[in-house]
């Protein structure tokens, strides 16, 4: 039976040899030989750098090289790396030996004890060794002959000298020379000859010189301890004398220097020269596989520091350079050969293979590790356990349908650490983790993820945390909800959740809540979010096990964030309950806490403040002390704090009275004003407290001070006086309880009016004067009013009279006028603009007087008063006002009086009965004046009274009729408008009253009239078209005494005005008058 292949095969990282797989799709089957070649050349270099980036592939080449059977010469490779923590020449010697024993070559089994023990020597008193003794004979004869050198030198000497003085005294120095050199060659000859026998004596003689030595050190003997090897000098000799048992060339590997980290790699580098450069015999090749970049960065920092700053002569490459007689290049890999590489190594690792063998897969591995095989083979390993990992999970499908991701989370983990972090925080945007990222940065990176950008997924999650989904609970768009609330997109939220059940809701909330313990930024995220959701949804979130655990969260795992979370959802959360009380109290404490403390912002402080007042119910007695008691020392001169409190229960419930006074002693000028406006907030508070003296006698306090160091008006002594208004604003007739107060802040007013320049500044200080007066002392007013009509009187220009005014209130602005009314009137007769202003904010009394005052006071002639009246819409007192207006009028001249009447008439309404009575006798008596001018104003007057009734007129027509009939009158021309008013109002009289007038006319008509009173009656009798049925009397002696008259204009006008009165159905009495009148002038027709 066949047996089935293993689930998974981790691979090995491990140098590739020629038979296994993707071997020749790389390029050792072309450097391994060239390499070998180079070794077997009599002429390679001693040292040989074999160059390439970390899994290139140079173990694999050393490997190759090693292998090979045509090398014919031993290749000992040793791990540097794998013995780094070692003492590296001492390892290094022990391995060498380690290895030429494997290769059979033969070595002194003591050669390496002075490596691991110190040596003891035993030596006469001559200072021989014991040892000595087994050193051949020449040896121990030229040892001896050094020791007595100095005495040879000596004795040779002597005899020269005395040969010198004897036998040579009478030699030529040639005859010497000669002698000399002539007695050493027979010696040399004799040697010579006599060698063989010359040794065995000598040999005899050495041994029994050396034999008596002995016999001598057994009797005295010193002893000398020598330590184990230690310098290099001492390796170094050591290195040399075990090559002397190799008797061929031989290649030694110093392998993974580059993969040890920091001084250790340049020690290492030191210490291996040491070998590399001894004095070994011809033969030996050093071969140091590296990655040179790696190496060079080491070097730089151990000889110039992390900061990389050397001078411009010094450069890493050439350090190893000059290390290093030959550099062997391993060429980078091609894409398409890691492609192919990393699919057979995939093939390669059981049945798992068939999960990891896809070419997204593929894909992922190659964009992150392009050019280095041992990389992959690394990764691949991480990979299946990762797999592995998840085979137990509630995730194993989801990994399964996407490898490819995971391959790629694990890359990113692996190589990008920092990117992996913000993956971790952001799995539900996992592509989002490449925002802000810079090219120049993290070009790396950005380019894996560019090429890798179509392996994606949309939750990250199970691939990070090998953890289920959230179960649904039910819910239609539960991962849609679920990624909104990761992502803190509120408006994604509560799209996602508006039609789910919302009890099904909560749930699903609080399972994410419980999920995400730990991850503290999408914890934040979700908690935040979810109190939208519930806000925005109104949903009654009324499970315990909601509240719980939310506020759970919020109290142990979110505090550290508390700045972030929405205060009125937290409260509102604690108000809930069904929270347990000890979360609520620690969390209610913390919050305390933090308006106590020092270390949230100034502005997440306050609004904790307001929650707590907005949620009193919250706090226990005890708490709502504490708080009270922080308030009052933290926070007694905070405006926004204090500003809080808007109304008078909750300043009750949690502002001491102390913490005001203490804020009332934290008046001073530069903050004044919004001082002020704090304690306007507080008015009810300081009113139930009795507080107001308290605060004017602050602000009193701080003139005073001030008025101490200068009594000219200042800025300061402005901002106290712009104080007075609010102040009094605020508590209207109330201030009265600091009247003292407020009298000594009006006499300092008073005192520095002098010296202010300024009129806007005096203007400011007249309004608070007039605050003042109101509250003050009667016996301190009048100084007070004095210098208010101070002011006004003596005024220049209009604005400076408006501004103290305008600043009040309507009502106000009567009062003030009131106040003032005597000082200015005067001056508003002389100024329109002043006149017109103090009118429209006086009150009703005071209009009147002004009115008053000016119908009196201005002159008759310039029409400055009915100007005035006559542009006002109403009139208050309007009778009275018409009433002086017609007494002025009856006191002008003729001449001015018709403007006067035009006004009268123009504001005469119905009702002024009376004003109407005086306006008719006033007309009565200019028609009666016997002047026509004045009668003609009159009667213009008259036919402006539009108000003027039907017996009104009647009274006066018959006036008038009446007085034209006076006993002694005679009519004239000057009475033309007496007879025009009668004849307007010739309808209304009665009949007695018509025939009086109707005669009155007939008995005008005479022959000697003036013309012009003839047409008078002759208009009049036209308007009243007499009948002769009714009035034959007067029309028979009218017609008597025309038949008397001689032929005139006068009885030619008469005739032909009477005539016309003869129309209409006559009687047989009529009809013969008509013929008589006619006869007068028989030639005229009617």
């Amino acid at each position: 039976m066949k047996k089935s292949p293993p689930e998974f095969i981790f691979l090995k990282d491990e140098p590739q040899t020629k038979s296994e797989v993707s071997y020749e799709r790389f390029y050792h089957n072309s450097i391994a030989p060239a390499l070998k070649k180079i070794l077997k050349d009599d002429t390679s270099p001693h040292t040989i750098g074999l160059f390439g980036a970390w899994g290139a592939g140079k173990s694999t080449v050393i490997e190759m090289v090693k292998n090979d059977s045509e090398l014919d010469m031993p290749v000992f490779i040793f791990d540097a790396w794998k013995y780094k923590d070692d003492t590296l020449r001492r390892t290094f010697l022990i391995k060498l030996v380690d290895f030429l024993k494997d290769n059979k070559i033969k070595i002194d089994e003591n050669i390496l004890t002075p490596l691991y023990n110190s040596t003891t020597n035993s030596t006469t008193k001559n200072g021989d060794s014991v040892e000595d003794e087994k050193k051949p004979w020449y040896k121990k004869l030229w040892k001896t002959a050094k020791r007595f050198a100095l005495l040879g030198i000596l004795i040779l000497s002597v005899i020269f000298i005395i040969l010198f003085n004897t036998v040579w005294q009478h030699l030529s120095v040639a005859d010497i020379f000669n002698t000399v050199l002539s007695f050493v060659a027979s010696v040399s000859v004799l040697v010579v000859i006599l060698k063989p026998a010359v040794e065995e004596i000598v040999k005899a003689a050495v041994s029994s010189l050396f034999s008596k030595q002995i016999s001598q050190t057994e009797i005295i003997t010193k002893t000398i301890q020598q330590d184990r090897l230690n310098s290099p000098e001492q390796f170094e000799a050591k290195f040399i004398e075990i090559l002397e048992h190799v008797n061929k060339k031989m290649v030694i590997v110093f392998d993974n220097i580059d993969r040890v980290q920091g001084d250790v790699a340049i020690s290492m580098l030191t210490t291996i020269k040491t070998f590399m450069y001894s004095n070994a015999k011809n033969g030996l090749v050093f071969i140091v596989p590296c990655d040179p970049a790696a190496i060079e960065v080491q070097v730089e920092k151990y000889f110039y520091g992390s900061n990389g700053d050397h001078p411009d002569s010094f450069g890493a490459a050439e350090y190893l350079r000059k290390i290093f007689n030959l550099i062997i290049w391993i060429p980078d890999f091609i894409n398409t050969d890691l492609e192919q590489y990393t699919k057979d190594l995939i093939g390669k690792t059981g049945e798992i293979s068939t999960l990891l063998n896809d070419e997204d897969v593929i894909l992922v591995i190659n964009s992150a590790f392009s050019r280095n095989p041992r990389e992959i083979i690394q990764f691949i390993n991480n990979l299946i356990a990762m797999v592995i990992s998840t085979r137990g999970t509630g995730v194993k499908d989801i990994i399964d349908s996407s490898i490819a991701y995971l391959a790629k989370v694990l890359i990113i983990r692996q190589k990008f650490p920092k990117a992996y972090e913000s993956l971790k925080e952001n799995w539900h945007q996992p592509e989002s983790i490449t925002n802000g990222e810079t090219p120049g940065e993290r070009t790396d990176f950005i380019t894996f993820m560019q090429k890798t950008s179509r392996i994606t997924v949309d939750d990250a999650e199970p691939f990070i945390y090998f953890k289920d989904p959230a179960n649904s609970r039910g819910l239609k768009n539960a991962n849609g909800i679920k990624n909104a609330l990761v992502a803190g997109n509120v408006t994604e939220a509560l799209e996602a959740s508006k039609d789910e059940p919302t009890d099904k809701l909560v749930e699903f909330i609080t399972d994410l809540v419980a999920k995400y313990s730990g991850q503290e930024n999408i914890l934040n995220n979700v908690v935040v979010t979810q109190f939208e959701i519930i806000s925005s949804l109104g949903i009654e979130a009324d499970s315990k096990r909601y509240a719980n655990e939310v506020a759970k969260t919020i109290d142990t795992e979110l505090w550290q964030k508390h700045e972030s979370l929405p205060l009125p959802h937290v409260f509102t959360l604690l108000s809930n309950k069904k929270i347990s009380a000890a979360l609520r109290i620690n969390i209610v404490t913390r919050y305390l806490g933090v308006i106590g403390s020092e270390a949230s912002t100034r502005a997440f402080k306050l609004s904790v403040i307001t929650s707590f007042k907005e949620n009193p119910t919250l706090l226990s007695e005890q708490q709502k002390t504490e708080l009270s008691t922080i308030l009052e020392s933290k926070y007694a001169t905070n405006e926004e704090a204090l500003a809080i409190f808007d109304d008078v229960k909750t300043q009750e419930t949690f502002i001491p009275e102390k913490l005001i006074m203490s804020y009332l002693a934290s008046f001073d000028i530069d903050n004044l004003a919004t001082k002020l406006s704090t304690i306007d907030r507080y008015k009810d508070y300081v009113l139930k407290h009795g507080l107001v003296p308290d605060v004017v006698s602050a602000i009193s306090e701080l003139f005073k001070k001030d008025m101490a160091t200068s009594a000219r008006y200042d800025a300061n002594k402005a901002k106290i006086v712009e104080a007075i208004t609010p102040l009094a604003k605020t508590f209207g007739k109330d201030i009265s309880n600091g009247s003292s107060y407020l009298s000594e802040i009006a006499q300092n007013i008073i005192k520095v009016i002098p010296y202010t320049s300024q009129w806007e500044e005096r203007s400011d200080q007249l309004i608070a004067l007039f605050w003042i007066r109101n509250h003050v002392d009667s016996d301190d007013k009048q100084p007070i009013v004095d210098a208010i009509n101070s002011y006004f009187q003596n005024f220049t220009d209009i604005s400076h009279f408006q501004r103290p005014i305008n600043y009040w209130n309507e009502e106000t602005r009567g009062r003030l006028i009131r106040l003032i009314l005597p000082t200015i009137l005067p001056r508003l007769t002389t100024s329109a603009e002043v006149l017109r202003y103090v009118y429209e904010n006086a009150a009703i009394e005071e209009k009147k007087t002004i009115l008053s005052d000016l119908i009196s006071r201005a002159p008759a002639d310039n029409y400055y008063d009915i100007d005035f009246i006559g542009s006002l819409d109403k009139l208050p007192d309007r009778k009275n006002i018409l009433s002086m207006l017609l007494d002025k009028a009856s006191r002008n001249t003729y001449s001015y009086k018709e403007r006067y009447f035009e006004l009268i008439a123009a504001k005469m309404l119905k009702s002024d009965s009376a004003e109407l009575r005086s306006a008719l006798e006033q007309i009565t008596a200019l028609i009666e004046s016997n002047d026509a001018t004045q009668a003609d104003v009159g009667y213009t007057f008259l036919g402006r009274l539009e108000h003027a009734q039907d017996t009104d007129k009647r009274k006066l027509a018959t006036d008038l009729l009446t007085w034209l009939r006076e006993p002694g009158r005679t009519p004239s021309a000057a009475h033309r408008v007496a007879f025009q008013v009668i004849n307007d109002h010739y309808s209304l009289l009665q009949d007695t009253p018509k025939n009086d007038y109707i005669y009155l006319l007939f008995s005008l008509l005479t022959e000697t009239q003036d013309a012009q009173v003839l047409q008078v009656a002759l208009s009049a009798l036209n308007v009243a078209q007499p009948s002769y049925k009714i009035h034959s009397k007067d029309f028979d002696d009218l017609l008597s005494r025309m038949q008397t008259w001689s032929d005139t204009q006068a009885k030619r006008d008469i005739f032909g005005a009477i005539q016309a009165f003869a129309g209409g159905h006559q009687s047989q009495a009529e009809k013969k008058y008509w013929d008589n009148f006619k006869s007068l002038y028989p030639e005229e027709e009617p």
